[in-house]
C-alpha cells in the first residue's frame, strides 16, 4: 500500500461515504494533514484533519480553498452527485446540467486550480474519483459525467507532464 509519509491531502465530498473513508485512509498512511471538504463541512475529532468549506461548483469557493490549502500535496477530488433519475430521456435538463457541474467541471476547474501548488511540490498527485457507471452506461447523465472526467483526468495526465518535471502523477480511480 502507498505511504502518504507527511502527505498533505485535500478531499472532497468528505462528509460522507467513500470521502470520509479517504480521509481517515489518509491518516493511516502517514498524512501529516487532510483538508477534509464538503458544501457544509462537518466537526472532526482528529487534530489532523480542517474541516473546510468547498462547493466544487463555484469559482469563489474554488479560489478560497486554493488559499486556505496553499500546502497540499495530494488532491483527492471525490465529491459527486447522482440525478434523480438515471435516464438521460427523463431527467430534467437542469438535473443534467447541475451533475456536470458537480461530477465533471467541479473537478476539473479543481485541477487547474491547484495546478500551480500541485506542480510546486516534488511527488505531488492529483487523484480523480471515477465510476465504473463511467465505462459501463447504466447511470445516464452520471454514466456521462464519470466519463467525461475520465476523459479529463487522461488529458490532465499529459497536460501536467510538463509542468511538474516528475513532480506530479495524475491518477484516476473507480468510485
Amino acid at each position: 500500500m502507498p505511504s502518504l509519509d507527511g502527505a498533505v491531502v485535500l478531499v472532497t465530498g468528505a462528509n460522507g461515504g467513500i470521502g470520509t473513508h479517504f480521509v481517515h485512509e489518509a491518516l493511516a498512511r502517514g498524512a501529516a494533514k487532510v483538508y477534509a471538504t464538503a458544501r457544509s463541512p462537518r466537526a472532526w475529532d482528529d487534530e489532523r484533519i480542517v474541516p473546510l468549506t468547498l462547493d466544487v461548483t463555484g469559482r469563489a469557493s474554488i479560489d478560497a480553498a486554493v488559499a486556505a490549502a496553499a500546502d497540499v500535496t495530494v488532491l483527492v477530488n471525490n465529491a459527486g452527485a447522482i440525478p434523480p433519475s438515471a435516464s438521460l430521456l427523463d431527467v430534467t435538463e437542469a438535473d443534467i446540467r447541475a451533475n456536470m457541474e458537480t461530477n465533471f467541471f467541479g473537478p476539473v476547474f479543481l485541477a487547474r486550480a491547484f495546478a500551480p501548488v500541485l506542480a510546486a511540490k516534488q511527488g505531488s498527485i492529483l487523484i480523480d474519483v471515477h465510476s465504473v457507471a463511467g465505462w459501463y452506461a447504466f447511470g445516464g447523465a452520471h454514466s456521462a459525467s464519470k466519463a467525461a472526467l475520465w476523459s479529463a483526468t487522461n488529458s490532465l495526465r499529459i497536460e501536467f507532464a510538463p509542468r511538474r518535471r516528475r513532480r506530479v502523477r495524475c491518477r484516476g480511480g473507480r468510485g
